[in-house]
Parts: C-alpha cells; structure tokens; sequence
C-alpha cells in the first residue's frame, strides 16, 4: 500500500524568515539553527497556528531573551522598534519576548504508556512494535 501522499518532503527551503516591521511573530518554538547564512547567524524556528514554518533571525537581543526559552514552548516576539545604546551610542532593535508552556496531549488520547524502572526485566515478546 502506497501511502506516499500522507507525507511532506522537508527541504532547507521550507519556511519563510519573519520580517519585524510586519509586528509581532507567535509560534510554537521548533528548533534553533545554528551558523545560519553569511553571518552565521542563530535562526530560530516556529511554527504558526497555521501551521506555517517561520524562521526568526536571531540578534543580540533575541539569542539573549530566547536562552529562557525551552523547545515546545509558545513564543510570541514583539519588535519594540530601534533604541540607543547608552554605552556605545549605537541604535539596534528591541523586542519583547514572551513564552508559555504548551499543553501536552498523548497521541489517539491514548494512556501513556507505563514507564518501566532500570531494575524490572521486560520479556522482548511483551514490547509492541
């Protein structure tokens, strides 16, 4: 049986980059990609209520304020728009960053499975595959 047409084919391609000047960006937190593009910049990956992939550059503000943040979180990132450096006098962009925990569903709304102790011997015929 040939049940090709229920999966997606995932490329580097996949996903568009959040642009700040469009507002605020909401997801639930996939991955962090490190290295990323001519500046090896972080990009950090989340996916939208729609379902749609967006990939958030990382920068100062937003590496720093998302080390609090755990994958499978929902994230909401707020451009607070350009502010001044009281050291340097430079200007960079600020952001609010918010998260909160997703609620956690089994799969089928199924029982968990019973979780087994280092010292119970499991016979390989009781596993189901």
């Amino acid at each position: 049986m040939d049940n090709t047409e229920k999966w997606t084919k995932v490329s580097e391609a996949t996903g568009e980059a959040w642009n700040w000047e469009n507002g605020a960006v909401q997801g639930v937190y996939l991955e962090k990609r490190e290295n990323i593009g001519e500046n090896e910049s972080n990009m950090y990956m989340l996916k939208d209520a729609k379902r749609a992939i967006i990939g958030v550059w990382g920068t100062t503000v937003v590496d720093a304020k998302m080390q609090a943040v755990e994958v499978g979180n929902e994230v909401r990132i707020t451009p607070l728009g350009e502010k001044k450096s009281e050291k340097s006098g430079r200007t960079y962009k600020d952001y609010d960053v918010e998260y909160r925990e997703t609620p956690f569903k089994n799969v089928d709304d199924k029982e968990e499975p019973p979780v087994v102790s280092q010292e119970e011997e499991v016979a390989i015929e009781d596993i189901s595959f």
